[in-house]
């Protein structure tokens, strides 16, 4: 991130956040690095299927979700960045025994707590000489899930 227009703090503080502005160029720094490489991004972009030669990659099959444009390209590398909703090439990908391993699943909620009560559970009365605490929130319920806060 930090080679990629983070600042240089991502590389040791603890826990760094970058903020959805920066995130977007370092994002944006990291596609244009791809391209100079020589590689290739594509937005509106439908995965509809891939063929294999010897048990290797050795097409795949698009359509511009715009123009309806189809196009085969032959290649023998392939990142699928897929967003939440692409249950149809989950399918596709589970129908041609692809191995898949699902990704952990997060919901967001904002909890706001005062500083001065995190730094006060922390440090006690002496809290008002030190710099703000870090904390986290974390709970395993009975049925083994967990939940648990971030970006505090």
């Amino acid at each position: 991130f930090a080679d990629m227009g983070a600042d240089e703090s991502v590389t040791y503080v603890n826990k760094p956040h970058i903020g959805t502005d920066v995130l977007c160029r370092v994002v944006r720094n990291i596609r244009e690095e791809i391209i100079r490489l020589g590689g290739e991004v594509r937005f509106n972009t439908f995965f509809e299927n891939f063929e294999c030669a010897d048990g290797y990659l050795s097409s795949v099959s698009t359509r511009n979700v715009r123009t309806g444009q189809c196009e085969r390209i032959d290649t023998d590398h392939l990142i699928i960045a897929l967003g939440h909703s692409s249950r149809d090439t989950f399918r596709m990908l589970y129908e041609r025994n692809i191995d898949m391993i699902p990704k952990a699943f997060a919901v967001g909620v904002r909890i706001e707590h005062p500083q001065s009560l995190i730094d006060h559970n922390a440090y006690g009365d002496t809290g008002y000489r030190l710099p703000a605490a870090d904390y986290k929130l974390t709970h395993q319920t009975d049925k083994g899930r967990g939940v648990y806060s971030f970006c505090m």
